[in-house]
């Protein structure tokens, strides 16, 4: 298991117990190391190594070791034992000095000068170091400089090198030599880091002051990102050994739960304290982490109410804005409320998590709390009395779903008035609670969402990698936080500076080899032992330039939505709307500015697509649409057209609506197919032509049938799951050559490539079984070819262009789907699709090419409810799916981004940008 106890104890070797005396008290780390060269060689030269070295700041400070590596002072600098500073030195910037005694004796006797200023005479006579010396409190700063500006300072004191690449670092340490060692230093502040055990033969150990922690995460956070005072008074102080292994980097080691300088009694001053005589536990709450899970927070509560008493003491100090909010809510809510949330903490289990979920709005994610319950009982009646208390009697939420009900308290904050500011940001409180859960989240479709991950097994204790890690990677601890880099991957830049957010984004492919961050502490004789786990993945990857998705507007609506969201043009302004169907069989048409212009209830669910015609060819445009038993034609306004809706003999079921226009002259027709293969045609006085009555084929088609005009002549295709082609004119008749028999099962819709005539014209279909079939309009097989199958169960199907332009096939069984070109050549191939999407057809595929080599494949798996975005190299584009239930509607404009994504997930309209 990932960071098991095996320490040795090993003590500071006199190399460097001395060296610790320059070390000021700004530091915020320490690593110490017995050789250095060797350590920074395992380190780069690991999987995880290789990917650091792709980022610009990590090769800097590669080169930075190569020059000091090459310099000629007296004695080898990097092949001995070393402490390195780590100081801010900007806002937004990290500093580090160099510390190491050098061996042979003391600099400050005439022979080490002598060393020093031959050594000095051959640094001068380097055409690209320049050396020069100051004097600065009574020391010398040697000073080496390169052509390309960039400078070394460093100073020898009694046989200690101190150097940096930040002259004013090394003038801090020249300060603390001038006070002959009175002032404060890192060792002094913290006296206890040094007796700390540690590993005898590692890469070397970190030394943290915990006090200092939001100095370190300023450095790259934005500072409305974290609290500074839950940072500070998180611990005293950390000794960590690292360990670079195969996939992972091990940091384990010791925290101190409260500084040697404060007092050790029944309160509590940080945040580790307040675990003290907790027992640790594992992870149990895997089975409602949903896969798309960015970061969770786990604690270990064995006697809840006596750690409710240490957070309120250990919170009574940290009084920033935050947690002054915390304190005037809870205020209200005994004083003119009644309720004493301590009394909660008698009912709670064993454990709690805070969970933060994937979500496409960075500012604004999903947020869950869970509370094992030991008492669900006595939980219920604190959640009614709470309820009944905060609620407005004419506005109480309460819903069912599934087996359960779901609640809302009207308490801003209240898991944080619970758990602490690590609870924080629930605006709004919903709840619902299971045999062994109590669930709380920042919105409804939250808690529904964990349900039916929960129910279709998208968990972390379902999935096989995320299991593993949970049982592998973690352990016993009580507080515990995982980030998992993939899901959290926008989060965390949003949280980022300006600065580190461009480096991120520049560099995301390398970054995002980072799988997952674990931070765990778990107590052991008056320390906490602590164990971080960086986890990263050993395959290499090519240098991607990648762009995040942008939300540029929503609409939200009672009952979730039950069609894809259907692009259409406004016919006055030509901007484009959005028109789609909720559970309610609501109707909306929502203009660019997501405004809702119009929303009308129909009889029954969609069953077409939604198509525009200008029905009075007065350039003013219609919605045409079927229901089960209906045609509907609705007007720009909502209303219906005269005469429509146009119902269906009876017990006629509809299953496609193809809209004809023979010459472009807008004299439509409607074609219906009805379930059991009768074809219908009728022309817009509401007639059913003659030939149509209807119009019977051999088997039900396997997509819309479609009208192909050439030279003059009107074809009308349909293509039977049986996989018999016809081609009908207006009369319903068969031309020459059909009904073409192929004798394969197929359900592929058919790619036209119109030519000049009938038999030039050529018509391409795959069937179930993978034969590729191309043949003209006058019945003759141009080509039968049979493409690889895999396996036994693979199934075929063919993906039109959404412009028509061109086509590619995709062959899929219960496990993978791949893409393959028009001459059945694999493109890309991926695994990662639910079994159920596979193997139901719930995997909706779309093919956008968009010409000079921009193509976007969006694949919808219904199940996980997530839609894929490839490139045309099978790159998953900004390397994560968007939340989507249906087929997507995608348009490529000359704006900037030059992407518009339109998207229907669950009662969430919106548009995105990439």
């Amino acid at each position: 298991m990932a960071g098991a106890l095996w320490y040795q104890f090993a003590r500071p070797t006199a190399a460097t117990a001395d060296v610790w005396a320059y070390v000021p008290d700004n530091a915020l780390a320490v690593y110490e190391t017995s050789d250095f060269l060797a350590d920074w060689t395992t380190l780069t030269q690991s999987s995880f190594g290789s990917t650091l070295r792709a980022l610009p700041e990590v090769e800097q400070f590669s080169r930075q070791i190569t020059l000091l590596d090459s310099l000629s002072l007296p004695h080898p600098l990097l092949q001995q034992a070393w402490l390195i500073s780590l100081q801010v030195v900007g806002d937004d910037a990290l500093g580090a000095t160099f510390y190491a005694r050098l061996p042979g004796g003391r600099a400050d006797k005439p022979g080490e000068r002598g060393k020093l200023a031959r050594a000095l005479d051959q640094i001068r006579q380097k055409a690209e170091l320049r050396a020069e010396e100051r004097q600065y409190h009574g020391s010398t700063i040697y000073e080496l400089s390169g052509a390309d500006g960039k400078s070394f300072s460093y100073i020898i004191h009694q046989g200690v090198f101190v150097g940096s690449f930040t002259a004013f670092l090394v003038e801090d340490v020249v300060r603390l030599i001038a006070s002959d060692f009175s002032a404060s230093s890192f060792a002094t502040e913290n006296p206890s880091l040094l007796r700390l055990p540690k590993l005898a033969d590692d890469e070397g150990n970190f030394y943290v002051n915990a006090r200092r922690l939001s100095s370190l995460v300023a450095a790259f956070a934005e500072s409305t990102a974290f609290d500074p005072r839950v940072l500070d008074a998180l611990a005293g102080a950390m000794l960590l050994d690292v360990r670079v292994q195969d996939q992972e980097v091990l940091l384990n080691g010791f925290s101190e739960p409260v500084a040697a300088s404060l007092p050790n009694d029944e309160s509590a001053t940080t945040l580790l304290q307040t675990f003290a005589g907790q027992q640790a536990n594992t992870i149990g709450i895997g089975d409602y982490l949903p896969d798309r899970t960015a970061w969770f927070y786990h604690l270990s509560l064995s006697d809840a109410q006596r750690w409710e008493q240490l957070l309120r003491s250990y919170q009574a100090p940290h009084s920033g804005p935050a947690a002054q909010q915390l304190a005037d809510l809870k205020s209200v809510l005994e004083e003119e409320h009644r309720v004493q949330l301590a009394d909660w903490y008698s009912w709670f289990g064993q454990e709690a998590g805070v969970l933060t979920l994937e979500s496409v709005q960075a500012d604004e994610p999903d947020r869950a709390l869970l509370i094992e319950v030991q008492d669900t009982a006595a939980a219920g009646r604190a959640l009614r009395s709470l309820a009944t208390s905060l609620n407005d009697p004419d506005d109480n939420y309460r819903e069912k779903f599934s087996d359960y009900t779901i609640g809302e308290l009207a308490q801003p904050e209240l898991p944080a008035l619970l758990l602490g500011s690590i609870a924080s940001g629930y605006p709004h409180c919903f709840y619902l609670l299971t045999d062994r859960y109590l669930i709380m989240a920042n919105n409804v479709r939250t808690l529904k969402r964990l349900l039916l991950d929960k129910e279709a097994e998208n968990t972390w204790s379902k999935s096989l990698k995320q299991s593993r890690f949970l049982e592998d990677g973690l352990n016993d601890a009580n507080l515990s936080l995982v980030v998992d880099i993939g899901h959290g991957w926008e989060l965390l830049l949003a949280r980022l500076s300006p600065k580190w957010r461009k480096l991120a984004q520049d560099q995301a492919t390398q970054l995002k080899q980072l799988e997952k961050v674990a931070v765990q502490f778990s107590e052991s004789e008056e320390l906490f032992y602590t164990n971080i786990t960086l986890r990263y993945s050993s395959e290499s990857v090519q240098q991607l330039a990648r762009r995040s998705f942008t939300v540029a507007g929503q609409v939200f609506t009672d009952q979730p939505i039950r069609t894809k969201p259907y692009v259409v043009r406004n016919h006055d302004t030509q901007v484009r709307e959005v028109i789609f169907q909720d559970e309610d069989n609501v109707l909306r048409l929502v203009a660019s500015d997501q405004r809702v212009l119009w929303q009308d209830s129909l009889a029954g669910p969609i069953v077409s697509d939604i198509q525009q015609l200008d029905f009075y060819n007065n350039g003013k445009l219609q919605y045409l649409f079927a229901t089960d038993s209906a045609i509907h034609l609705i007007d720009r306004n909502g209303s219906p057209v005269e005469g429509y809706p146009l119902y269906m003999p009876a017990g006629v079921q509809i299953q496609y609506l193809s809209l004809i226009d023979y010459d472009n002259s807008k004299q439509y027709r409607f074609l219906v197919s009805d379930r059991q293969g009768g074809q219908w045609m009728f022309n817009t006085d509401r007639e059913n032509l003659e030939g149509w009555t209807p119009r019977g084929l051999g088997s039900t088609p396997s997509s819309a049938p479609f009208h192909v005009r050439v030279r003059g002549k009107d074809y009308l295709i349909a293509i039977g799951q049986d996989g018999t082609v016809y081609a009908m004119n207006r009369r319903g008749e068969d031309y020459p050559g059909f009904p073409l028999i192929l004798d394969k099962p197929c359900h592929s819709p058919v790619f036209v490539r119109l030519g000049s005539t009938p038999d030039e014209t050529t018509l391409t279909l795959v069937t179930d079984g993978g034969e590729l079939i191309r043949f003209n309009l006058q019945g003759a097989i141009a080509e039968r070819t049979q493409l690889y199958r895999p396996s036994a169960d693979a199934r075929f199907t063919l993906c039109e262009d959404a412009l028509g332009k061109t086509y590619v096939l995709l062959r899929q069984d219960d496990r993978s789907l791949g893409v393959l070109n028009q001459q059945g050549v694999l493109l890309f191939e991926k695994d990662f699709f639910s079994q159920t999407a596979l193997a139901s057809g719930r995997l909706v595929a779309q093919y956008y090419d968009f010409g000079a080599g921009r193509q976007v494949f969006a694949l919808t798996d219904q199940v996980q409810e997530f839609t894929y975005l490839f490139d045309e190299q099978g790159r998953l584009i900004n390397d994560r799916p968007i939340e989507s239930d249906f087929a997507i509607g995608l348009i490529r404009s000359d704006g900037t981004p030059p992407y518009l994504l339109y998207r229907n997930f669950e009662n969430e309209f919106a548009i995105l940008t990439f």
